[in-house]
């Protein structure tokens, strides 16, 4: 699709939503007191307005590859498009680095080969908590990162040179140091100014990439952790609709499994089978509970302790097909900006169709990703690259692409030091 079809579509499926008061003051007390940020004013304002549209996109809290913040700058600029929209990025923030290794990773290159990837120190006794539950980086393993980045560069930045014929007499490296200083105190910055993993993450990336999209940012573009959302009114209502939920998720997944599709669910769970997570209070693994009166019980699949606690004590998210059955209810997302379309897509717009009779989101597939060019990169560039990597290396007018090109394209970035690739047909 071109960028004018989505909006023409996202346009077509608006319906008036609910100003939901308390989603505002959360939303608030999260970039204030969370991410020590100012929540832009216009989003604010935007969020009042039962005319406003929400695109709604989500994904685990880190500092990964441009396709994951290409999903919501995207989203963003056709937003700025539409006017009266805003674009919610649903941050992962309840995921564990047992889970997802690449959490904490940041990918390089090296002189044409993939590189191992730098890693942030996260202790053994935390890779099973949850990110919002796990300290920031230190300043020590951030400089470390720096240093390992800036040990890189010589080697690539040779590499680059000679495959090109510059001389590296004439290539300026203090492109490079000068935004690696500028990314180093950012990270540090917000490591002092937050109190856990997710928030830091977070954080970065809005004061990092606000340099870059400040039209987007202010107005058009909110994030909010996905742990929040049993904070959300709207969640104890739900809560009650538990076995309603598990039937509707066992016959979509019997409908699916007939059709020759992966199903949602591959086993029978019970209908009171908790639609959220726990983490065990002896060795922090995730864990789903049965919830009888009033009360959660599991056998911990990891360390084997028997727990029981109270519903609302222990929880933290909601399952995917809780979460997006549970934003279209409370703020009235109107599309979803997704990279891939999975089979709980179907259980979760099933129950809000047939149950809620709620118009489910549509679900806009962004399937392009964005290539990078850059030092190090072997021939036809690198669709994994980092973020980090790519503000090392880009101009702003580069990375700029990642919203403003059209949805149907593959933006193509290119390193600054391409500016010196003489003109045979490599230069972008």
């Amino acid at each position: 699709m071109k960028d004018s079809e989505v909006i023409s579509k996202i346009k077509a499926l608006h319906h008036r939503r609910a100003a939901n008061g308390e989603f505002r003051g959360l939303l608030r007390e999260y970039y204030e007191k969370r991410l020590a940020l100012r929540l832009g004013g216009e989003v604010e304002d935007a969020l009042s307005s039962e005319d406003t549209i929400v695109i709604e996109a989500s994904h685990g809290a880190q500092l990964g590859h441009l396709g994951i913040h290409r999903l919501y700058l995207k989203g963003a600029q056709l937003a700025r498009r539409i006017g009266n929209a805003v674009m919610l990025f649903l941050v992962g923030d309840q995921y564990q680095p047992v889970m997802y290794p690449e959490i904490n990773r940041v990918y390089f290159p090296k002189c044409g080969r993939r590189g191992t990837p730098f890693t942030l120190l996260i202790k053994k006794q935390d890779r099973r908590r949850p990110l919002y539950d796990i300290p920031p980086p230190s300043e020590k393993s951030i400089l470390r990162l720096k240093n390992q980045m800036l040990g890189l560069f010589g080697p690539n930045f040779h590499h680059f040179c000679t495959l090109h014929g510059i001389d590296k007499k004439h290539a300026d490296r203090s492109f490079f140091r000068e935004n690696l200083e500028y990314v180093t105190e950012v990270l540090i910055e917000s490591a002092s100014k937050t109190e856990n993993y997710a928030d830091w993450v977070t954080r970065s990336q809005i004061v990092l990439l606000s340099r870059v999209f400040p039209e987007l940012f202010e107005r058009h573009l909110v994030f909010f952790p996905i742990s929040m959302l049993r904070c959300l009114p709207e969640f104890p209502d739900l809560l009650e609709k538990v076995e309603e939920v598990n039937e509707h998720k066992l016959g979509v997944s019997r409908l699916q499994k007939l059709r020759g599709e992966t199903p949602y669910l591959s086993r029978r769970i019970p209908l009171n089978l908790s639609p959220f997570w726990y983490h065990c209070p002896e060795c922090s693994s995730r864990n789903r509970g049965l919830l009888s009166d009033g009360e959660a019980s599991y056998t911990c699949t990891t360390c084997g302790a028997e727990v029981v606690q109270k519903i609302e004590e222990g929880f933290s998210n909601p399952d995917i097909v809780f979460s997006q059955i549970l934003t279209p209810v409370a703020m009235g997302t109107t599309a979803r900006i997704v990279g891939h379309v999975h089979p709980y897509a179907e259980v979760a717009d099933g129950y809000l169709s047939k149950k809620l009779g709620i118009p489910p989101p549509e679900r806009l597939l962004l399937g392009t990703f964005p290539v990078f060019h850059g030092l190090g990169d072997a021939d036809g560039g690198d669709t994994r690259c980092s973020l980090i990597r790519a503000l090392l290396e880009a101009e702003q007018g580069e990375l700029r692409k990642l919203a403003y090109d059209d949805w149907s394209s593959c933006p193509e970035i290119y390193s600054y030091y391409y500016r010196y690739v003489s003109l045979k047909g490599e230069q972008p």
